[in-house]
């Protein structure tokens, strides 16, 4: 049974932000502040290597969470615990959730809504905040894409992908897709790119991954 007190609870309903028309998934809006300059003067660390008090210079450090989902700390169901440490970076990359071909529907929905949820309640507290985008199946493009602003900044990563043809086929099936759609100014590879995804209508930049560290707080 829920009380009333738990039904209004913004961190229970998880309306609190503006979202998608169609899916209800929350949008993550475009900063004007991101520019291919900023961001290719950051450097990108992984979620793991994120510290409190941290001593490094943060204002050039960027935090991404293209890590295996059991790295990733469980920001959506504590969103506040992070936010001090957090707020120390230049730039974050939302939570890059697993939507894996195998997974229900649901599940992938929920996997993407969680992203752009932690990743609108970033920028609600005033940190910068860059959409990860992942996909799994055609069929998984009726969502995946869903809370990303036309012309924004978006951030992939070709990490956990097997090299070869296949591999490759899927991964840029989703990523044309996603040029198509949402048209980004600029798209963040964390990883080695594929060929063929720096067309002369979008700004590729690409940082190498750097694998995680034990998880700190």
């Amino acid at each position: 049974m829920t009380t009333q007190k738990h039904r209004e609870n913004p961190l229970f309903l998880r309306d609190g932000f503006p979202s998608d028309e169609r899916s209800d998934i929350p949008i993550i809006h475009d900063s004007e502040s991101i520019t291919a300059e900023r961001l290719r003067s950051i450097t990108w660390i992984p979620c793991s290597s994120a510290r409190k008090n941290d001593s490094r210079s943060c204002d050039r450090i960027g935090v991404h969470h293209f890590v295996g989902d059991e790295h990733i700390p469980n920001i959506y169901e504590n969103p506040e615990r992070t936010l001090e440490k957090y707020s120390q970076y230049s730039i974050l990359i939302t939570p890059d959730n697993s939507t894996y071909r195998e997974m229900p529907r649901p599940i992938q929905i929920c996997a993407v809504f969680r992203s752009r949820w932690v990743g609108a309640f970033w920028q609600s507290h005033g940190l910068t905040a860059i959409p990860s985008v992942t996909w799994s199946g055609p069929e998984s493009f009726t969502f995946c894409f869903d809370g990303l602003e036309p012309s924004s900044v978006v951030a992939v990563s070709t990490v956990g992908c097997k090299r070869g043809h296949e591999a490759e086929t899927f991964f840029m099936r989703g990523y044309n897709v996603l040029l198509e759609r949402i048209h980004p100014r600029l798209v963040l590879c964390v990883g080695t790119p594929f060929i063929g995804m720096a067309p002369a209508t979008t700004s590729l930049i690409v940082y190498p991954y750097e694998y995680p560290r034990k998880k700190r707080d």
